[in-house]
């Protein structure tokens, strides 16, 4: 939602498909994050919608779906409303068995050329495999699923939470003692956004430290300061 937001904020149309949340609960968090307030109150949750209106759309469905919907749904407001920037969460909700690595792999392979035909980008969530360290980095081969889903994708970014860190700060709050892994872990960054394959970049790897606000629930790069993302 953070990426959403920034992308509205410089006039970009956006559709959201959280195939995992309802619309009504999504619009709530994004506009925690645009007011940087955990209860903003109605008037300002007004503004915020009217900021919205014109740059959001949200695909109000939970639970699995076919995957010629999502393409409907995706071509309907790109011919209908001009989005350009879709939000697919997660792979596992498009009607595909986990086992079915062929099905998942033309999946992608749609998806690309979808993009290829069209002036539009699809920023499509895949989540790493249950046997993959809880602690350590995911990297390429950690995302579950066919290897069609880093393959076809002309960019990888992979976002890791330190969950050592929060489990350091939980156990604070509760007067416990902490072990040396979650020592270090608290003079790390929050998170980290890597980005691990850029089809059409320069090849670099690039690595941000990120910094979270628990009241907002925003995401920042470590030493930016949270703040409302419009002006009221």
């Amino acid at each position: 939602s953070m990426v959403l937001l920034h992308l509205m904020r410089s006039g970009q149309r956006c559709l959201d498909a959280s195939l995992e949340v309802r619309a009504r609960k999504t619009l709530a968090g994004m506009t925690r994050q645009v007011t940087c307030k955990r209860k903003p109150d109605d008037t300002l949750i007004d503004r915020v919608f009217e900021w919205m209106t014109g740059k959001l759309w949200l695909y109000d469905h939970v639970g699995k779906v076919d995957p010629k919907k999502v393409f409907e749904v995706f071509d309907y407001a790109r011919r209908r409303y001009g989005v350009q920037y879709f939000v697919l969460d997660s792979l596992m909700k498009c009607g595909l068995r986990n086992d079915d690595l062929d099905g998942q792999a033309e999946f992608l392979n749609n998806l690309a050329n979808y993009c290829a035909a069209h002036p539009v980008h699809i920023f499509l969530v895949a989540h790493p495999r249950k046997d993959a360290d809880d602690n350590g980095e995911p990297g390429t081969q950690s995302i579950k699923g066919a290897g069609a889903i880093t393959d076809q994708a002309h960019n990888l970014i992979v976002y890791h939470r330190n969950k050592t860190k929060e489990k350091a700060l939980e156990k604070l709050g509760q007067g416990e003692s902490l072990t040396r892994d979650e020592e270090a872990a608290q003079k790390k960054a929050d998170s980290y956004l890597t980005i691990e394959k850029q089809r059409e970049g320069d090849g670099d790897y690039a690595r941000a430290a990120l910094s979270f606000d628990i009241e907002s629930q925003q995401i920042r790069q470590q030493g930016e300061a949270f703040e409302p993302m419009v002006p009221y």
